[in-house]
């Protein structure tokens, strides 16, 4: 767990040196608006309803128009995140371990379980 959580961290980082982004607004978009986004997409190929996407697509918009410092919201919703996954320690789960099993292990399932009604 450990090395996919290192992968995904430095990853995120270089992502974020890259683009000039911090790396909370990085881990912010990629989790809460690009991988949703992604899963809009193939819900609306699999029920050929393209309004699943162009609703999120407003709502998506409709947010960064009223969030004032995306910065600072950003950060604000890493640290909600953070805490989110380290309130499994009450079940015996590492910060590390969670975040790979909730932040890579079920959207990689996600993903492959949508795949998996387009192709059907």
């Amino acid at each position: 767990m450990e090395i996919i959580f290192n992968a995904v961290y430095h990853i995120l980082k270089k992502i974020s040196q890259w683009s000039g982004f911090t790396y909370h607004e990085v881990n912010i978009i990629l989790y809460y608006i690009l991988l949703p986004l992604f899963y809009m997409y193939l819900i609306a190929r699999i029920r050929k309803q393209n309004w699943w996407l162009y609703g999120y697509l407003i709502w998506i918009v409709f947010l960064l128009l009223v969030i004032p410092d995306f910065e600072i919201f950003s950060s604000w919703l890493f640290q909600k995140s953070e805490a989110f996954l380290r309130a499994f320690s009450a079940i015996g789960w590492d910060y590390t371990l969670t975040s790979v099993l909730i932040c890579v292990c079920f959207p990689f399932g996600l993903l492959l379980w949508l795949w998996f009604f387009i192709k059907k």
